[in-house]
């Protein structure tokens, strides 16, 4: 994602946005005319690809905001961060407008939704040792019970919510008890 949409966005020879045309291995601008387009360039695109591939990628595992019910009756929000400090985005189904965004400093999360009122949602968040974590201003105590482990090594936990705005935090706090 960030050598190829990466470069596509940032490189000034490039188009600066999502939309490229035409690229070959070597990074220089072609198509491909040989193949089916009578060697006549100008019909080749790629950017059907690169525009909306990365996009769905981007909302649904790192920003982590997916349906999974018909028209996102149901649906989840699951973040994986990365190396990111922050991600934001949403789309639209005929239920409404579904949009949320996460922050991180470290191991601490803000992250804030809003989908349409009378659906249902899954938050699924990260959690460290020490974590603590609050859904709409209610701290929630995290036990053996509440988080999982997931394939990675990485603990999770997981809280069943109601469509509309929400929030959710967590906050880790050190050995030291500094937050981190």
């Amino acid at each position: 994602m960030r050598r190829t949409w990466g470069w596509i966005i940032n490189n000034p020879n490039s188009t600066e946005s999502t939309l490229i045309e035409g690229y070959t291995s070597d990074g220089s601008f072609g198509y491909r005319s040989y193949r089916g387009y009578g060697y006549d360039s100008s019909y080749a695109s790629h950017s059907h690809g690169w525009s909306a591939g990365p996009t769905s990628a981007l909302t649904n595992y790192i920003l982590g905001l997916d349906v999974t019910q018909p028209s996102g009756a149901a649906w989840t929000l699951a973040p994986h961060l990365g190396n990111l400090t922050s991600v934001e985005g949403g789309f639209t189904t005929s239920l409404g407008r579904f949009k949320a965004s996460w922050t991180r400093a470290i191991q601490n999360i803000n992250l804030v939704w809003n989908t349409p009122s009378g659906t249902n949602g899954t938050l699924v968040l990260p959690v460290y040792t020490g974590s603590m974590v609050y859904v709409d201003g209610v701290r929630h105590v995290l036990g053996t019970n509440s988080t999982q482990t997931t394939f990675l090594g990485e603990k999770t936990v997981t809280f069943d919510v109601r469509g509309g705005m929400g929030s959710a935090q967590v906050i880790t706090i050190s050995s030291l008890g500094k937050t981190t």
